[in-house]
């Protein structure tokens, strides 16, 4: 039969697979499987009535037809059709480790160290986002059987991903001690282009290998550094290709961003630097959009003064947008129009006038 038909039999099967499948496909995707389904489908029913007439009875066309045909699905076969190469899912499907065509996975809600293993077997994944259930993270630390923190079979199983060039991991509980630290062992791969870590996964410190050196194609970070130093700062700011930061510390700093550092990057959020983070002349000469927050009772406290507190706004040459969270609960109506007048001169004095919106967080 293979004479007859080629591998339209095997290229259908993999198909219909793919279609009844229990995968989060596109929207439209499905009917669109369907549809070259029936029609290659159609194709073989063709190809069996003409394998029973003669030869030389055959219609002008139809023989040259048969064998465009048969040649079309050797073809198709050898693309690998119906290899599932992009999941996105809001659950882990039974089986995730026999899908080991993935180089796009994005699902949610891992609770156990067995999916973790298993995602582990997807060597060919390029782009991972997952969510973790933080809460159960709590529980298997609280558990008097002393089970397996989730975050160890996590980061066994980027150390098996050696293909991997984006990776997203977020949580659905707060930064806390269940949750501080519980990726420092992780190596990251110099061939990473985007690093995406919520605040659920803080680093205590700037890990090593987040240096320009290793890391010279890196173009997205967000990360939380709890205990970050101008030193560390320094460094990330001289990640070559960096385009877009999005910076945490977990308690008050007094930081610099001097003419050198950050020369690519676009966008810029940094949370929680308190006083907020100076800008010297020629930094970030790229930026475009600034995010930062400002608790203004404890900026007080720290700096001394509002009226003269100095962020250098004017020395990003291309800024755009600037939007400035307030994060102090506390602050009185009379510091918060203190503030904004500090804010707003900042931008008056801006030679591209930026627009300032600002938010209460």
């Amino acid at each position: 039969m293979e004479i007859i038909t080629g591998a339209l039999p095997s290229v259908i099967t993999k198909l219909t697979d793919l279609a009844t499948g229990e995968y989060n496909l596109q929207k439209g995707l499905k009917n669109d499987i369907k549809f070259l389904q029936e029609e290659l489908m159609a194709m073989k029913g063709a190809l069996e009535d003409i394998s029973k007439v003669p030869p030389h009875q055959l219609p002008n066309g139809d023989d040259i037809w048969a064998t465009n045909v048969r040649d079309l699905s050797y073809d198709i076969e050898d693309k690998n059709v119906g290899k599932l190469i992009h999941l996105s899912s809001g659950g882990v499907p039974e089986g995730i480790s026999n899908l080991t065509s993935l180089e796009v996975l994005s699902v949610g809600w891992i609770c156990d160290d067995t999916t973790i293993i298993e995602l582990g077997h997807l060597t060919e994944l390029r782009m991972l986002k997952i969510i973790l259930d933080t809460d159960f993270i709590t529980e298997q630390l609280d558990h008097p059987m002393g089970l397996k923190p989730l975050e160890e079979s996590l980061v066994a199983c980027l150390h098996k991903l050696k293909k991997i060039r984006s990776v997203d991991i977020s949580g659905m509980a707060r930064l806390s001690k269940h949750t501080i630290g519980r990726l420092d062992a992780w190596h990251a791969l110099p061939h990473l282009r985007r690093i995406q870590l919520s605040n659920k996964f803080g680093f205590y410190v700037r890990p090593d290998w987040m240096n320009p050196s290793y890391l010279p194609h890196l173009t997205y970070l967000c990360v939380t550094v709890l205990q970050l130093q101008q030193e560390d700062l320094d460094i990330i700011g001289s990640l070559p290709a960096l385009r877009d930061l999005d910076l945490s510390v977990h308690s008050g700093l007094s930081i610099t961003i001097d003419g050198s550092l950050f020369p690519n990057l676009v966008r810029c959020k940094l949370l929680n630097f308190m006083p907020p983070v100076v800008f010297r002349q020629g930094a970030m000469p790229r930026l475009i959009d600034l995010e930062f927050t400002f608790n203004v009772r404890q900026t007080r406290r720290v700096a001394g003064s509002i009226d003269n507190l100095e962020f250098g706004l004017e020395n990003l040459r291309v800024l755009q947008n600037i939007l400035v969270r307030f994060t102090g609960r506390s602050d009185t109506k009379k510091e918060r129009e203190e503030a904004m007048d500090v804010l707003r001169h900042a931008v008056e004095i801006h030679p591209n006038r930026p627009k300032l919106r600002t938010e209460d967080w």
